[in-house]
């Protein structure tokens, strides 16, 4: 991948954030809280690798549920729909870890 196709499609991500910044940097802080761990200084660029893994992870829970959606021929995802994602995603990851 060249640098013009990175940046490039770092500005098309950045326009598509499924997770808000605020609610990662909040995730961190709570984590932090949690594990006792005093934070005065958050990596900008850390920040920025979970907020990408968030919004990835989210994009894959909406496309496997979306296939239960489309399958009820509904066009509303319901609850049920991200269940069944969720365990479409949980079977896929244990299988690659078996292979």
């Amino acid at each position: 991948m060249n640098s013009a196709t990175s940046s490039e499609d770092d500005t098309e991500f950045e326009q598509h954030e499924l997770v808000p910044s605020s609610v990662i940097m909040q995730m961190v802080r709570e984590i932090a809280l949690d594990q006792k761990i005093d934070i005065d200084y958050v990596d900008q660029d850390a920040l920025a690798l979970l907020q990408y893994e968030a919004d990835e992870y989210m994009l894959k829970v909406f496309e496997a549920s979306g296939t239960y959606t489309t399958a009820a021929h509904r066009v509303t995802m319901l609850p049920k729909d991200i269940r069944e994602g969720l365990v479409k995603l949980a079977v896929q990851r244990r299988q690659r870890s078996v292979s």
